[in-house]
């Protein structure tokens, strides 16, 4: 029998992940397009595509771009940034390993779109199945139409598909059965749901043989294959959705919790390097401490029952694991809430000091709640010098009978500022136009923004978000919710008592193109070994950054004077006040 199994990891190639991975996806798709020409810089087309293409830039990017008008990316310049774009995926490495402990022949495909020689060069090898990871994917549409082209290749090879996104998409799928959502989604929103967005279980998806809701899943990927490779009975398995190409339809069976623990999934990253050289081409890694979310805010989609991270030995573990490969430098936690405990907090923090020196790292989303000066001192000893974290509104009554997050603004920004003193640089997020939101609202979140220190030498960003109405938000969704603010429609279309997405859009623009803190789009990472460097910048710093920001806005609007007059202004600050001091800074 043929073991050998090609993993997906990743479906279609994007330079965002989405609306919302940076500031300015929110304002259109069209943003994804960078088409500026500078003549007097000798630019030509994406003139911030590799800046923003990563999560952040050095100085030595800016200096390419607004000094030397080179924008070509080279493999030094992305060696010198971290970011999501950097590293090779989890969800493939731990598939892999899954896959080859169960005795298969995994194959990994970091990216379908991008690698689709090697791709169609494997399907010539007939695999037993291909596994698809749907953790990140916009599209249904994307899945289906590459399950259509593997058929079409090897049209006995057996398609799994799982991951985060099957999982929303069943609990999607269940709430369309329910009155409250037939009551509020027109007919045109429905069928565009059903068509590109999501998976459905319908003929559209038929090309697809199993798909696996449950997370993380992978206990019951490996049981499947097992009993197909046994010819045993297999479309009735719990936890999945099968096709039935008899009826022309899917088996919906019956969906348990998945208990599986998260120490099991402690990772080999010697035997992940050694089996998949190719991908490990930059000095930062994602990695995983720990998984769910406390929180029970009304807007997310993400909502996790199961709140658990690695045990300290197993932790230590796969931290020494990961030290073995000397080019790994940065490590990128992926968790969904880092520090959603104290205990959490006390656990993660011990284990790091045991490797202080080794790593720096960041994370993309952070709890500050239960910080405090000796924490934030702990972790700046531990490498961190970046956490991303969601405040949503710095109104309080928006915040605890709205939103449902139970947070105070003033308590937030004395640990940003805590976090600040000790060199960490920090992410705050907001959500515009939420419902329940006033003017007034908007007004004391704005009031909060300004309020954000900007004393260093940590560098704090703003990012905006104009609300999204997920078919998966489990409030909104209720009929309790949906009639509380007269609720209507559904993703980016929708309408409320007192807003709807146009007006939301209005007053989001606004708000984006005048405040003057540093954004996300631009970051700028300075080298833990540059603080003294960074110290002394500061605010040339926060001044580069806010012409970036606006600098960016203006290419959005197609204002080419302001295009030029912000490039000029970005070349002033890099040649007359950082350069000079950063080239001596850095031979040091």
């Amino acid at each position: 029998m043929n073991t050998d199994i090609i993993v997906v990891s990743i479906t279609e190639s994007h330079r965002f992940l989405g609306p919302g991975m940076s500031l300015f996806s929110y304002f259109d798709f069209k943003s994804m397009k960078f088409d500026w020409d500078f003549k007097r810089y000798g630019m030509r087309g994406g003139v911030f595509d590799h800046i923003i293409h990563h999560q952040y830039t050095s100085l030595d990017d800016y200096e390419n771009v607004f000094v030397k008008g080179n924008i070509k990316e080279n493999k030094s310049t992305l060696d010198s940034n971290i970011g999501t774009a950097n590293g090779i995926r989890l969800n493939g490495l731990l598939l892999s390993q899954h896959l080859r402990k169960a005795g298969w022949n995994p194959l990994l495909i970091m990216n379908a779109a991008s690698e689709s020689n090697k791709f169609r060069a494997l399907l010539k090898r007939k695999p037993f199945a291909v596994v698809i990871s749907a953790t990140f994917i916009l599209e249904a549409s994307i899945v289906r139409n590459l399950a259509k082209t593997i058929k079409k290749f090897s049209p006995k090879t057996y398609i799994l598909v799982g991951g985060p996104k099957i999982t929303k998409n069943y609990l999607a799928y269940c709430e369309t059965k329910k009155s409250p959502i037939s009551e509020y989604i027109s007919l045109s929103n429905r069928f565009f749901l059903l068509k590109s967005q999501f998976f459905m279980f319908t003929l559209l998806d038929r090309h697809i043989d199993v798909f696996i809701p449950s997370y993380p899943g992978w206990k019951t990927l490996l049981s499947v294959l097992e009993a197909i490779s046994k010819g045993q009975q297999w479309r009735n398995h719990n936890n999945t959705i099968c096709v039935d190409p008899l009826r022309n339809r899917f088996i919906i069976n019956k969906m348990e919790a998945d208990l599986t623990s998260i120490n099991e999934d402690e990772l080999d990253w010697k035997l992940a390097y050694s089996t998949n050289k190719e991908y490990f081409t930059f000095n930062s890694q994602s990695i995983e401490f720990g998984r769910g979310c406390p929180l029970h805010c009304s807007f997310c989609d993400f909502r996790t029952s199961n709140i658990t991270n690695k045990e300290y030995d197993t932790f230590v573990r796969e931290l020494e694991s990961i030290s073995s490969l000397p080019f790994i430098t940065h490590l990128r936690f992926t968790d969904e809430n880092l520090f959603s405990s104290k205990r959490k907090l006390e656990v993660f923090t011990k284990a790091m000091l045991n490797f202080e020196g080794r790593f720096t790292w960041d994370s993309t989303s952070t709890s500050l709640i239960h910080l405090d000066d000796e924490a934030a001192e702990k972790l700046a000893k531990t490498g961190c010098i970046y956490l991303e974290s969601s405040m949503e509104s710095g109104d309080k009554n928006l915040l605890k009978n709205h939103i449902n997050k139970h947070i105070y603004p003033e308590r937030f920004l004395e640990n940003v500022s805590i976090l600040n003193k000790h060199n960490i640089d920090t992410r705050i997020s907001f959500i515009v136009c939420h419902p329940g939101e006033t003017s007034d609202s908007i007004n004391n979140t704005l009031n909060v923004v300004r309020e954000i220190p900007r004393d260093g030498p940590g560098i704090n960003y703003v990012e905006f978000h104009k609300f999204f109405l997920s078919l998966d938000t489990a409030y909104l969704n209720s009929s309790e919710g949906r009639r509380k603010y007269d609720l209507h429609g559904v993703s980016f279309k929708w309408k409320t008592k007192t807003w709807n997405y146009k007006k939301a859009e209005e007053v989001f623009q606004e708000i984006v193109e005048s405040i003057e803190y540093p954004s996300t789009v631009n970051n700028i990472l300075i080298k833990k070994e540059l603080a003294e460097f960074k110290t002394r910048h500061y605010y040339d710093l926060l001044e580069l950054l806010k012409y970036a920001h606006k600098l960016t806005v203006a290419q959005y609007r197609d204002k080419q004077i302001q295009q030029v007059h912000y490039a000029d202004r970005i070349r002033d600050v890099l040649v007359n006040k950082l350069l000079p001091d950063y080239k001596t800074a850095s031979e040091q």
